[in-house]
């Protein structure tokens, strides 16, 4: 089940992660083509918390299918 709380916990995760480890991007792979419910809330989730709390740290956000 993907749940918009576990994404955030996953995403912020990954972002402390790059920020602690110098990373300047982060890579999120998916299939939002075709999962549309549990990929597109993954990408748009994990984008969102980028843009509002880790954009000002120097993560630079990007997605591929």
């Amino acid at each position: 089940i993907v749940t918009r709380h576990g994404i955030e916990r996953i995403a912020r995760y990954a972002y402390d992660y790059a920020v602690l480890n110098n990373r300047p991007n982060i890579i999120v792979i998916h299939k939002a083509n075709i999962q549309k419910l549990g990929d597109g809330l993954f990408l748009k989730v994990a984008k969102e918390i980028c843009d509002t709390e880790y954009k000002s740290k120097g993560l630079r956000f990007d997605s591929l299918i």
